[in-house]
């Protein structure tokens, strides 16, 4: 079982280092819309930007689903004394990390959701978006009492949020 836990943990700590290299990457090259830029341009550009959300969060929620029932079990059977120091050390780092990656994916959603509050062009394809923050929240506060699988649930909630914003933005551009 130890050996299981251990190669999931380690898919677990390779998807927290790809995801805080693809966010650092999201912030360094993007280009600001322009205000001049055409109208489906920017909503094309806009809707990039949340599919690029959509994938971060899926890909965390896969990943997560595969160590969350680990993590708890781990601590249920060190509550009880049946596991070894070290493993309970390492299943320490393992949640501080997914708690870190939540919250990497909160900072992305954030920048996002700001978008869609402050442009007036996107104003009315927000209303779907309105909240994934709290739903990162959510489930960040999750994660931090130790509900892993719950948190993956709750950003479950994200998922569709931003799956209907994308349907949203296409119906836009195809009017």
């Amino acid at each position: 079982m130890l050996k299981i836990i251990a190669k999931k943990a380690l898919i677990l700590v390779l998807l927290v280092i790809f995801l805080t290299c693809y966010t650092e990457a999201q912030r360094k090259g993007k280009t600001p819309v322009t205000k001049s830029g055409s109208s489906a341009s920017q909503i094309r550009q806009v809707a990039e930007r949340v599919s690029t959300q959509l994938i971060n969060v899926t890909r965390f929620i896969y990943v997560l689903g595969g160590v969350a029932r680990e993590i708890e079990q781990i601590d249920q059977e060190a509550k009880k004394g049946n596991i070894s120091k070290t493993t309970i050390e390492r299943n320490e780092e393992f949640k501080r990390k997914v708690i870190q990656s939540i919250g990497d994916l909160r900072i992305g959603l954030a920048i996002l959701e700001a978008e869609f509050r402050s442009d007036q062009k996107l104003n009315p394809y927000s209303t779907s978006l309105i909240g994934i923050v709290e739903d990162c929240n959510l489930a960040e506060e999750q994660a931090m009492s130790g509900q892993f699988v719950q948190a993956g649930r709750t950003l479950l909630t994200t998922v569709e949020r931003l799956a209907n914003t994308l349907v949203a933005l296409s119906s836009a551009q195809i009017r």
